[in-house]
C-alpha cells in the first residue's frame, strides 16, 4: 500500500495550523527589537516597518491555516522556501561584497532590510516547528509500534501428531505466530530433524496471491510435502562446501517468480529448522529480515545464543 499523504495520527490541518501559529507568534521578535531600538537610540517607535512586518507574518499565517494542506504538500512547500530563502540571502550577501552601493539610500535599504528579516522569521519559525512538532514525530515513527500476533482463529494451524508437544513446542509456536503477517511473511514451518512438528500460514486470507491452478489447501499441503527436500538439499550442499571451511550453511533463499522460500537452520544438535514463505515479490527482504529474527528468537527461547555468537 502507497504511503499516505498525511499520517494517520496527524490530521490535515494540523501541519499547517501549527506552523502557522509559529509563524504569527514569530512577530514578538521583531516588535521587541523595534521598541529595544526606540529605548538605546532614543528614537520614535518605528509603526511602519513594524506594521509591514506584521502585516506580511499574518498574511503568511492566515493563507497556512486555511489552506489546510497536508505533511507531504507542506514538506515541499517548505523545501521550496528554503531554496528561493537562501537564493535571495546568498544574492544579498553578493551584492553586498561586491556593490555595497547598490544597497545603498532609501527606498532600498529599507525594502532589502524587510525582505531579510521576513526571511529570517520565516526560516527561524520552520527551524522552532521541527523541534518542537516535527522532530518528535520523526523519532516516534523511526521507532516501530510492537506488532500484535494475528489472532490465531486467522491462521491455519497444522500439527503432526505424535510430534508436537504443547508443552515443548507452544513457545515456538508463539513466535512464529508473531513473526507471521497478512503483508510479509505468509508461511513459517518449525522442523525437527526432516520431520515437521508443527506449521503455520496465512494463505486462506490471502486475496493477492491466489493460487493458478490449485486452492490454498492444496498449495499448503506441497509445502508441507516439500519441506524435507530443503533440509535433505541442505545437508547435500553442506557436505560438498564443507571443504570451504566456512563452517556450517545455516541458511538459504530461493528467489522465485512469486515471492521466495526460506530456510533458517536454528540447531545443529538436535537438527531444528525453519522453513518461511512470502508470495510478495516486493517483501523479499524484510521476510528474510523477520525470518532472521525469528531465528533468533527461537534460539533464545531454547536456551540458546544466536548462532553467531555461538557454535550451533
Amino acid at each position: 500500500m502507497p504511503p499516505s499523504d498525511n499520517a494517520p495520527a496527524q490530521p490535515k490541518a494540523v501541519w499547517a495550523e501549527r506552523f502557522a501559529g509559529i509563524l504569527a507568534g514569530s512577530f514578538a521578535i521583531p516588535l521587541l527589537g523595534e521598541i529595544l531600538l526606540a529605548v538605546l537610540n532614543n528614537e520614535d517607535f518605528d509603526y511602519l516597518r513594524t506594521a509591514i512586518t506584521a502585516m506580511v507574518l499574518g498574511v503568511g499565517a492566515a493563507i497556512l491555516y486555511a489552506s489546510q494542506v497536508g505533511r507531504i504538500v507542506f514538506q515541499r512547500a517548505r523545501a521550496g522556501f528554503l531554496i528561493v530563502a537562501g537564493f535571495a540571502t546568498a544574492t544579498q550577501g553578493f551584492l553586498q561584497a561586491a556593490r555595497p552601493e547598490w544597497l545603498r539610500g532609501d527606498p532600498i535599504e529599507g525594502v532589502v532590510g524587510m525582505i531579510t528579516l521576513i526571511l529570517g522569521l520565516s526560516v527561524f519559525a520552520m527551524g522552532w516547528f521541527y523541534f518542537r512538532v516535527e522532530a518528535p514525530v520523526a523519532e516516534a515513527a523511526a521507532i516501530p509500534a510492537p506488532r500484535e500476533p494475528l489472532p490465531i482463529e486467522t491462521v491455519s494451524f497444522v500439527r503432526a501428531q505424535g510430534r508436537y508437544d504443547a508443552t515443548k513446542h507452544t513457545k515456538y509456536f508463539d513466535a512464529c505466530r508473531a513473526a507471521l503477517s497478512l503483508e510479509v511473511l505468509h508461511y513459517v514451518a518449525y522442523y525437527e530433524g526432516r520431520h515437521q512438528v508443527f506449521a503455520i500460514d496465512v494463505f486462506d486470507r490471502l486475496e493477492d496471491f491466489q493460487p493458478v491452478e490449485a486452492t490454498q489447501a492444496q498449495r499448503r499441503e506441497k509445502y508441507h510435502e516439500h519441506g524435507p527436500q530443503l533440509i535433505d538439499l541442505m545437508a547435500e550442499l553442506d557436505g560438498r562446501f564443507s571443504v570451504l571451511e566456512t563452517g556450517p550453511l545455516i541458511r538459504m533463499v530461493f528467489d522465485v517468480e512469486q515471492g521466495a522460500i526460506y530456510y533458517y537452520m536454528i540447531n545443529s544438535n538436535p537438527a531444528v529448522h525453519v522453513i518461511g514463505v512470502t508470495l510478495d515479490q516486493a517483501q523479499i527482504h524484510t521476510a528474510d529480515d523477520a525470518l532472521e529474527k525469528l531465528s533468533v528468537e527461537l534460539r533464545r527461547r531454547s536456551g540458546r545464543l544466536p548462532i553467531t555468537q555461538q557454535n550451533t
